[in-house]
């Protein structure tokens, strides 16, 4: 996602803030779902959720919503 949003933006983003969590892992040392904020130089914030999660949907969504609609 962040890949699609920097060629949709022409940069890359000045920062980012996340969280995520381990809800069904058991062992080793990575989480399992993740949500991450990005900001461009213009102000623009970009937004970006995954899960990692046997059993959950697989598909892949980016959308990009705008004022005069989303694509």
């Amino acid at each position: 996602e962040i890949d699609v949003m920097n060629w949709h933006m022409g940069q890359n983003p000045v920062s980012a803030i996340g969280w995520g969590g381990r809800q069904r892992r058991v062992s080793g040392d990575q989480y399992d779902f993740f949500s991450i904020e990005y900001v461009y130089p213009n102000g623009v914030r970009t937004h970006c959720a995954a899960r990692q999660i046997n059993g959950c949907s697989n598909k892949k969504v980016e959308q990009i919503n705008g004022t005069n609609g989303y694509a």
